[in-house]
């Protein structure tokens, strides 16, 4: 129920909910895969529009890493819901877009990427620095311990 002096109306409420909507809604399949600065690696997909939005980390081993010693931590894998979607391609949009971020080449801090929609493929590099660190920050919930 609106609250006093509130304007909106239900057709109002209905374009606001399928602004939402189209957030999240993605031409399916799509995967987005990243690699972090120390190439640790996850993957989110949705591969049809009904079916469920999925995640996957698999964390640098001590035998993997270039120190010998590093240990990205534990694999996890799990579902993603509607607000996690959102935020995870608002973000990837962002940075996708900003060419500016973008590196020709692959080195240590560095974020890889690959993202798929529907067929067509994107791939791309960004810098390390602030909005990579943010991108690194929303996906910490996507760690295993």
């Amino acid at each position: 129920m609106a609250a006093a002096g509130d304007e909106r109306t239900p057709a109002a409420d209905a374009t606001a909910a399928e602004a939402r909507a189209s957030t999240t809604a993605r031409t399916t399949p799509w995967t987005v895969a990243y690699a972090d600065g120390s190439a640790n690696t996850y993957r989110f997909w949705q591969t049809s529009a009904d079916g469920a939005a999925q995640f996957e980390f698999t964390p640098v081993t001590p035998e993997r890493s270039s120190s010998g010693t590093y240990s990205g931590g534990t694999p996890k894998a799990g579902t993603l819901d509607a607000e996690a979607i959102e935020a995870l391609w608002a973000q990837v949009d962002a940075l996708m877009g900003n060419p500016e971020l973008h590196t020709e080449a692959r080195a240590m801090g560095t974020g890889s990427f690959t993202v798929t929609q529907g067929g067509d493929e994107v791939r791309f590099l960004v810098v390390a620095g602030e909005p990579l660190a943010k991108f690194d920050v929303l996906l910490s919930r996507y760690r295993g311990e």
